[in-house]
């Protein structure tokens, strides 16, 4: 198990950086007419969920308990920025935080039947007791997708910080994901998706983690039910990282 564990990371670490360069290769292609194609239209949206697990690459953020998350998007042609929060739960140990605030912004251009994602994040747990060592984080982040077939998409990612969490140093994150739309049950249709991941720090020993789940949706609803998990052995003892296998539930209302 161990070895294919470490062939998919090596597999999603020369695949990530194939799609980073070849993103950037086409970006660079892009015209400005493609660009000015884009349209200039300013799209703004409200998100509300509430989830029974806040779950991030694999590792439980809220002691296995329900939270809320909500998030504010503006988006111009092909220009975006936004804020995500959401509630957590770091109370057993420093930086005894409870709220996990996201800022973002970035470009998402289309070339060549890519869709790419370059963009910057910025990681802040308000009021957290760093304990010496800074809990706030940059990542940045290149993405792109491509519709195989008329109800499949693929997708990958990397996400690089010079300075990742807790002060652990360089940080790579690379994902590899699907998504697919299945056939029509009766009145009902439902969009199969999942990922694989692998996260390491300079003084974080690596995990690979995956998750798999539906997704339906109803208007401006969004009904998912997702399996998480992690090759990670243990979780150091503390209760709130927990890192095992889990369902999570979320429901979310979108209003642009």
């Amino acid at each position: 198990m161990q070895r294919l564990f470490d062939t998919i990371r090596k597999g999603l670490l020369c695949g990530a950086a194939l799609v980073a360069i070849s993103g950037a290769a086409y970006a660079a292609d892009m015209s400005m007419k493609d660009m000015q194609d884009e349209g200039r239209k300013l799209g703004v949206s409200f998100t509300l969920a509430g989830t029974t697990d806040y779950v991030f690459r694999g590792v439980s953020q809220s002691d296995e308990k329900p939270t809320v998350q909500m998030s504010l998007d503006l988006t111009y042609g092909i220009f975006y920025a936004g804020v995500w929060g959401s509630g957590i739960d770091f109370d057993d140990i420093p930086p005894h935080s409870n709220v996990e605030i996201d800022f973002y912004a970035g470009i998402k251009p289309s070339a060549g039947g890519f869709d790419f994602d370059f963009g910057l994040i910025y990681y802040h747990y308000p009021r957290a007791d760093d304990g010496g060592a800074e809990l706030d984080y940059i990542e940045f982040k290149a993405a792109v997708s491509k519709s195989v077939f008329e109800t499949l998409t693929l997708g990958a990612a990397v996400y690089y910080s010079p300075e990742y969490t807790g002060e652990t140093g360089e940080a790579w994150t690379v994902e590899a994901s699907f998504s697919k739309v299945l056939p029509k049950i009766w009145d009902f249709e439902f969009t199969l998706s999942g990922l694989i991941g692998y996260n390491e720090a300079d003084e974080l020993e690596g995990y690979t983690y995956w998750n798999i789940g539906l997704t339906k949706t109803y208007k401006n609803f969004a009904f998912d039910i997702r399996y998480h998990d992690t090759d990670i052995d243990g979780c150091g003892g503390a209760t709130v990282f927990q890192c095992d296998e889990r369902v999570v539930g979320t429901v979310k209302v979108t209003i642009d």
